[in-house]
C-alpha cells in the first residue's frame, strides 16, 4: 500500500518544488534562501522515506519467500514421509501375512519349511531396521517447522509397534520350530532304542542252547516271526533318520555332529541285530537239521531195540522142552548176530550226537540218549 501511494507522494512534492520555483520569482533573497531550505528538508525526508519503504519491501518480500520456500519444504517433507510410511506399512502387512499360518505347521518337513520362512521374514525385518530409524529421523526433522505432526507421530509410533511385534513373533517361530525338530528326533531315537531293548529281550532265549528239537524249532520260528514283523522296526529306525536330517539342517554347525553320530548309531545297532538274528537264523537251521537227521536215525535203531527187548521177554515163557529151548536158543543167537549189525548205526548216531554237544549248539542230551541205546 505505502509503495503504491509513493507516486501520489513524488507528484505532491514535484508540486511543491514547481510552486517553490514560482514563487521565488517574487520574492526577496531571504525568503528564496527559506524556500530552498524547507524544499531541501522535503527532498530530504521524502527521500528517506523512500529508502525506508523500499527496504521494509525488501525485508518483507524476502520473509513471504522464506516462509514460502519453507512452507513447500514443510509439504514436501511431509509427503514423503507419507509415502514412507504407507511403503513401510505395506512390508509389515506382507511379512505378518507370511508369519500367520506358521503356528499350524507341525507335520512332516513342515516345521523346516516354517522354520525357513519364518527365518527369511526375520532377516528382512532386521535389514529393514534402517528404514525405521530413518523414519524417526525424518519425523524429527520436522519438528522444526513448529506444525502440529501427531497424526505422523501416532502413525509411525503404531508402525514401529507392529514392526517389534513381528520380529520378536519370526525370532519365536524359528526356535519354536527347531524345538518341535529337536523334541521329534529325540523322541524318535528314543522309541527305537526301547525298542531295540524289547527286541532284545523277546528273542534273547532263542539264544539260549536248545537241548531239543522242540526248543530248537521254537526258537527259530521265534527268530522268524520277529524278522517277518521288522518293518515296525525299521519304520522307527527312518523316523530317527529322517526327522535327525531335518534337524541338521537348521541347528548350529557345532551341534549337527551330535546328531549325525546318533543316526550313525541307530543305523548300527539295527544292521547288528539284524545280521545276529539272520546269523542265529541260519545256525538254528543247521541245528534244526542235525537233530531231525538225528531223531530220524534213532527211531529204527529205537524200534529195532523195543521189539528184540520184547522178544527176549518172551523166550523165557516158550522153554518147555529141549527142542523149545534149542530153537529159542537159536532165536537168541540170531538177535546177538543182528545186534553186531546194529553196532554201526549206534556208532554214526554216537558221532552225531557228539558233533552236537562239540558245537555248543546243543545239549547233552543226544549224547545221554545214545548212551542210553548202547546201554
Amino acid at each position: 500500500v505505502l509503495l503504491d501511494s509513493k507516486q501520489q507522494g513524488r507528484e505532491r512534492l514535484a508540486r511543491v518544488q514547481s510552486l517553490g520555483a514560482s514563487t521565488r520569482e517574487h520574492t526577496s533573497t531571504v525568503g528564496c534562501e527559506l524556500l530552498e531550505r524547507e524544499e531541501a528538508g522535503l527532498l530530504s525526508a521524502w527521500e528517506q522515506w523512500e529508502r525506508g519503504a523500499k527496504h521494509v519491501y525488501s525485508s518483507l518480500e524476502g520473509v513471504l519467500t522464506q516462509m514460502a520456500s519453507s512452507e513447500q519444504e514443510f509439504s514436501s517433507l511431509v509427503g514423503q514421509l507419507e509415502q514412507d510410511l504407507q511403503e513401510f506399512s505395506k512390508k509389515l502387512q506382507q511379512w505378518n501375512s507370511r508369519l500367520q499360518p506358521l503356528e499350524q505347521m507341525t507335520a512332516g518337513d513342515e516345521p523346516l519349511q516354517a522354520w525357513q520362512i519364518a527365518k527369511d521374514t526375520l532377516e528382512a525385518l532386521q535389514n529393514a531396521e534402517p528404514v525405521s530409524d530413518n523414519l524417526k529421523c525424518q519425523l524429527n526433522d520436522l519438528c522444526r517447522f513448529s506444525r502440529d505432526l501427531g497424526t505422523q507421530s501416532e502413525r509411525l509410533s503404531v508402525l514401529i509397534k507392529e514392526y517389534n511385534s513381528l520380529s520378536l513373533q519370526a525370532s519365536r517361530e524359528c526356535q519354536g520350530k527347531e524345538k518341535l525338530l529337536e523334541h521329534r528326533f529325540r523322541a524318535a531315537y528314543r522309541d527305537f532304542q526301547q525298542w531295540l531293548v524289547n527286541a532284545k529281550i523277546n528273542t534273547a532265549k532263542c539264544f539260549d542252547v536248545p537241548q531239543n528239537l522242540a526248543e530248537a524249532s521254537a526258537s527259530l520260528q521265534k527268530i522268524q516271526e520277529f524278522l517277518n514283523d521288522r518293518e515296525q522296526g525299521h519304520g522307527k529306525l527312518n523316523s530317527v533318520a529322517g526327522s535327525g536330517e531335518l534337524l541338521m539342517r537348521i541347528i548350529a554347525k557345532d551341534r549337527v555332529e551330535s546328531v549325525r553320530t546318533k543316526i550313525h548309531t541307530t543305523r548300527e545297532d539295527w544292521k547288528t541285530l539284524m545280521a545276529n538274528l539272520h546269523q542265529r537264523e541260519s545256525a538254528l537251521q543247521s541245528l534244526q537239521a542235525q537233530m531231525r537227521d538225528f531223531e530220524t536215525s534213532v527211531e529204527p535203531l529205537q524200534q529195532w531195540l523195543n521189539e528184540t527187548e520184547e522178544a527176549v521177554q518172551e523166550s523165557s515163557s516158550r522153554l518147555h522142552d529141549l527142542t523149545a529151548k534149542k530153537q529159542e536158543l537159536q532165536r537168541l543167537q540170531s538177535l546177538l548176530e543182528e545186534l553186531g549189525c546194529q553196532e554201526p548205526v549206534l556208532l554214526r548216531l554216537r558221532e552225531k550226537a557228539q558233533q552236537l554237544w562239540d558245537g555248543h549248539t546243543a545239549g547233552k542230551g543226544f549224547v545221554h540218549r545214545v548212551s542210553q541205546l548202547s546201554s
